[in-house]
């Protein structure tokens, strides 16, 4: 197997992939590497996305009052800079490299075009990993939106967190 397949195998939702989906998958991607680089920064247009492989990289949001502000750090093997292939024409954050990193990388365009085939055999495989990969997102986001609401005191806390996670289902 591929050095680019194997990861792709590592991915949510994709770890019981077949070996031929995910070589036919791997041969779409692009193996790039940025070194304290922005992958793509807050308002570009969501032409492209990758598969994080090694390194970490740094989400940033800009405030309204231009304050960047690190909001995620994100670590091998994530699909990540998905906003192209969920109908969002810009970026919404910045993606930083944190030193060196190796990404697969791959234009929006061409795999929402797998996506929307549903005869598409790669189309499934991404879509499988884009499942998995908004669900995390949305657990995430739901942990921290109770937290807040916990913290300004608009809600009290019922379940301690390692329950509440545990009570989430996963794709």
């Amino acid at each position: 197997m591929t050095d680019a397949a194997a990861a792709l195998g590592r991915l949510a939702g994709l770890e019981h992939e077949s070996i031929g989906a995910l070589h036919e998958l791997a041969d779409l991607f692009e193996a790039r590497r940025y070194e304290g680089a922005d992958l793509c920064r807050q308002v570009d247009p969501a032409d492209k996305f990758w598969v994080l492989t090694s390194g970490t990289v740094s989400v940033i949001r800009t405030t309204s009052r231009s304050t960047p502000v690190e909001v995620a750090l994100l670590e091998p093997c994530t699909l990540i800079g998905i906003a192209g292939l969920v109908g969002i024409d810009r970026r919404v954050a910045t993606l930083r490299a944190h030193g060196p990193v190796e990404v697969l990388e791959m234009q929006s365009s061409d795999a929402c075009k797998r996506i929307d085939n549903p005869a598409s055999l790669v189309g499934g495989t991404l879509r499988r990993a884009l499942i998995a990969a908004m669900a995390r997102q949305v657990r995430h986001s739901n942990v921290n939106i109770a937290k807040l609401a916990v913290a300004v005191g608009v809600a009290e806390r019922v379940v301690d967190e390692q329950s509440l996670i545990s009570a989430i289902t996963v794709f």
